[in-house]
């Protein structure tokens, strides 16, 4: 269960991101190093912060779409490879063998494997 100061930390991250983002982006800089000082495990937090990216462009897009219009072609060519792209650098990150991480102990980084808080 989340205290109110974590959700505090976490919405006033948010939304500093959010106007980073809207701005110049960059907005992960804020957000990442947050959730890892509320314990949130880094790959958890990586795939946090690339979910809310992802939903920010896409919102993004459809309030600009009449401005998207020109580069549609650019995105049909660009968006598949970018996607492939994105699932092979995910597979070995979430399946690789432990020898190419030596110094982690974690068996399978992809899964947050950190006991539960319990409070009293």
């Amino acid at each position: 269960m989340m205290t109110g100061w974590e959700s505090i930390g976490l919405v006033g991250s948010a939304v500093g991101a959010g106007a980073v983002n809207a701005v110049a982006g960059g907005g992960t800089l804020l957000t990442f190093p947050t959730l890892l000082a509320f314990g949130v495990s880094p790959v958890t937090a990586n795939a946090t912060s690339i979910l809310a990216l992802v939903l920010g462009t896409s919102g993004g897009m459809f309030g600009n779409r009449k401005h998207v219009q020109p580069v549609v072609p650019w995105l049909k060519r660009l968006l598949p490879l970018s996607l492939v792209g994105g699932l092979i650098g995910s597979v070995p990150s979430c399946h690789g063998e432990r020898r190419h991480r030596p110094e982690s102990n974690l068996e399978n980084p992809c899964v947050d494997q950190r006991p539960e808080k319990h409070q009293n």
